[in-house]
C-alpha cells in the first residue's frame, strides 16, 4: 500500500512540474533570394532538454512539378546537425486541397478566438529582431519599396503587441540597395510560456470544439491523412 501511495506522490510531483515547466522557443527566419530557412529551437529546464525543428530548403522540382521541402528534426546537437532528415515533394493538388481544407477549418474554429488569444497573452515575446536588405534595381522604386517594408513591418509588429506580452524595444532595419535586385530579410525572436497554460488552454479548446461542432473529425482527417500515407509509404 505504501509503495502506491509514493507512486501517487511521484506522480502528483511530475504533473506538477510538467505545468509549471516553461517552455522557450526561438524563432528564427532567413530570406536570402531564394534561399529560405525556417528555425525553431524548443528549451526547457535551464536548456537539459532541448529540441530543434528546421525546414531549410523550399524549391521547385526540375523533374515535376511539385515543391520539394527538405526537413530536419531532432534533438539539437553541439555542433548543430540534426538526426533526422527527411524530404516531402508536395503537387499542387495537394497544396490547393490542403489550402482548402485549412480554410474550412479555420471557418469553423473562429469560435476559439478569446481561447487564444487568453493564452497568447500568456505568452512573453522578446527580442525581437528584423533586418532586411531590399533593392529594385531602381532609386525611385526602392524608396517606395523600402516605405511599404516599414510600414508592413510596424503593422506586423503592432499586431503581435496586441495578441503577446511584448518585452523590450523591437529591432527594425532596413538597408536599401539603389543599384541592383536585392531580397534578403532575417527575423529573429523568443516566445516564453509555461506548459500548464499550454495544456489548460488545449483542454479549453478541445472541450469547445466537441461541444459547438462535434470534432469535425472529418477535417483533420483530410489535413493529416496525406501525412500519414506518406510515412507509411517511406518506412
Amino acid at each position: 500500500m505504501i509503495w502506491i501511495w509514493s507512486v501517487l506522490l511521484i506522480l502528483v510531483v511530475l504533473l506538477f512540474l510538467l505545468f509549471w515547466t516553461k517552455l522557450t522557443i526561438v524563432l528564427v527566419i532567413k530570406h536570402i533570394g531564394d534561399d529560405d530557412r525556417i528555425t525553431l529551437k524548443f528549451s526547457a529546464w535551464f536548456g537539459l532538454i532541448r529540441y530543434k525543428y528546421e525546414i531549410p530548403l523550399i524549391q521547385v522540382d526540375d523533374d515535376s512539378p511539385t515543391l520539394v521541402v527538405e526537413e530536419k528534426k531532432g534533438t539539437d546537437t553541439a555542433d548543430g546537425n540534426l538526426k533526422n532528415d527527411k524530404t516531402k515533394k508536395f503537387s499542387i493538388h495537394d497544396i490547393q486541397e490542403t489550402v482548402h481544407n485549412t480554410r474550412e477549418l479555420f471557418r469553423h474554429i473562429i469560435g476559439f478566438h478569446k481561447i487564444i488569444r487568453r493564452l497568447l497573452k500568456r505568452v512573453t515575446l522578446t527580442d525581437i529582431s528584423w533586418r532586411s536588405a531590399i533593392g529594385a534595381g531602381d532609386a525611385a522604386y526602392t524608396g517606395m519599396l523600402v516605405g511599404a517594408v516599414w510600414t508592413a513591418k510596424s503593422g506586423i509588429i503592432s499586431l503581435m503587441s496586441q495578441y503577446f506580452r511584448l518585452v523590450g524595444q523591437p529591432f527594425i532595419a532596413i538597408q536599401p540597395d539603389f543599384q541592383r535586385l536585392r531580397s534578403q530579410t532575417h527575423l529573429s525572436c523568443i516566445f516564453k510560456f509555461r506548459i500548464g497554460h499550454a495544456i489548460v488552454a488545449g483542454l479549453l479548446v478541445f472541450k469547445y470544439w466537441r461541444s459547438a461542432y462535434g470534432g469535425r473529425k472529418e477535417l483533420f482527417a483530410q489535413l493529416f491523412n496525406k501525412d500519414k500515407q506518406q510515412s507509411s509509404v517511406e518506412s
